[in-house]
């Protein structure tokens, strides 16, 4: 994949973001094992580990989270989302954005290298959002979707990558056609595919969080439950990670159900009560400017409080 500058450039800079966040996975009624992992503040589900539930809060200049969902059959499934939430920890949060295409090359390669130890065609769907200056950048392949929910809306900011997608946007079915189809289950993409068979194009978008606004991270053990309305409903009643996984459950539950659940608060850039800025820069809230103790023993007292005249 190209090198795609997918955060714009002119983004006013946030010492750190406070993040309140939950995880969730399950294996459902049917399954016999949990193929689904995360990647959550560093964190991975430890292999063959069957249900997990986690929760934090932290303060952070980026953060990353990821969800993947294997599939191969047995084991060969869950070892292939293991790697993928695994080689997530090679790549930190800072450096996320520029080299995410590395890390989709890794992942794939470690997974195809595992599929032909085992002598299986395994792989796993991704998802990452990766946090950093008030910009979101969603990343996925396959069929594990990114969710941003604001004002009472919910909206997708992942892209499908199946059969069913494919033929919607060829106008041969429609959205309401997924409950009617199998082919929603067939993956166009994923990873743990060949460079020799074809090259991964996976899905960006961006997005400028506001106040009040939930990222909502799953794999489709979820969505196959439950239609987006119900899901936007569910989070308008402040349903975390664990919530939506038992009523994924209480829908039948046929297959493993991740969720992860987080909403971001950002500090304001500095203030007149902080004293840490340069004497020519000023507080946006008051006008005036923010001086520092090491410029108080050079300007005089007079004009510490200085408010610059409206321009």
């Amino acid at each position: 994949p190209s090198r795609c500058a997918a955060l714009p450039r002119n983004r006013l800079k946030v010492s750190h973001m406070k993040i309140n966040c939950a995880v969730c996975t399950t294996t459902g009624t049917v399954r016999r094992q949990n193929q689904d992992n995360f990647y959550f503040c560093g964190e991975t589900k430890p292999s063959l580990q069957g249900d997990l539930s986690l929760d934090r809060s932290f303060t952070a200049p980026t953060a990353l989270f990821s969800v993947c969902d294997g599939m191969g059959g047995e084991k060969a499934g869950e070892v292939a989302s293991f790697l993928a939430v695994e080689a997530l920890k090679e790549y930190p949060p800072e450096s996320f954005e520029t080299h995410w295409p590395d890390y989709i090359e890794t992942a794939n390669e470690r997974i195809c290298a595992h599929g032909r130890r085992v002598h299986a065609r395994v792989g796993t769907t991704f998802t990452g959002l990766f946090l950093e200056d008030r910009q979101a950048l969603a990343i996925n392949v396959g069929d594990s979707r990114i969710y941003l929910i604001r004002g009472g809306e919910i909206s997708q900011l992942s892209r499908d990558h199946t059969e069913f997608q494919s033929m919607v946007d060829a106008g041969v079915l429609t959205k309401e056609d997924y409950a009617r189809t199998n082919s929603h289950h067939y993956l166009t993409q994923h990873l743990g595919i060949e460079s020799e068979e074809m090259e991964l194009e996976p899905h960006l978008s961006a997005a400028v969080p506001a106040r009040g606004d939930v990222f909502l991270l799953c794999s489709d053990g979820l969505t196959d439950m439950l239609p987006d309305q119900a899901i936007g409903d569910l989070m308008e009643q402040h349903a975390d990670a664990d919530s939506l996984c038992s009523a994924a459950i209480d829908a039948g539950g046929y297959d493993n159900v991740s969720v992860c659940v987080f909403g971001v608060s950002f500090r304001q850039p500095f203030s007149c009560r902080r004293r840490i800025i340069s004497p020519r820069r000023r507080c946006h809230s008051c006008n005036r400017f923010s001086i520092s103790r090491v410029f108080k023993s050079f300007i005089p007292p007079s004009l510490w409080r200085y408010r610059m005249p409206s321009l």
